[in-house]
């Protein structure tokens, strides 16, 4: 599912996501969540850099068939709101992707993250 809305801030360009799910995984299933590197100043949210691009199927498919849903969140970047838009951005959907569904099976997301800044270990709220 690519281009989910996940938020739409005031002002704002719609926020979503992308996810890959699992084709054959007993819910619940672990969740991985990718954002984006960039500084908060520019990076894409379905691009790992130059090292993954030539990988088929690529790094997201590839967890999706190891039983695992990835979740790859936009958010706005610095260009466009100040400093912590970013951190409430992706909290938001964190939150849009605990809540309750009946069309995924995917677990809650928890978990590390690597980055100068952690924006995945915000809690939902």
């Amino acid at each position: 599912m690519r281009g989910a809305v996940y938020a739409v801030p005031d002002g704002s360009r719609l926020l979503t996501v992308d996810l890959w799910l699992p084709e054959e995984a007993a819910p619940p299933v672990p969740v991985v969540v990718f954002v984006h590197g960039g500084a908060w100043r520019t990076g894409l949210r379905d691009d790992l850099g130059p090292r993954f691009r030539s990988w088929q199927p690529g790094p997201f498919a590839r967890l999706a068939r190891a039983g695992f849903a990835v979740a790859c969140p936009d958010y706005r970047l610095s260009g466009e709101v100040p400093y912590p838009a970013q951190t409430d951005d992706l909290t938001a959907s964190l939150a849009w992707g605990s809540a309750p569904a009946p069309t995924t099976s995917a677990r809650t997301p928890h978990g590390p993250c690597c980055g100068a800044n952690r924006p995945a270990a915000a809690s939902p709220p």
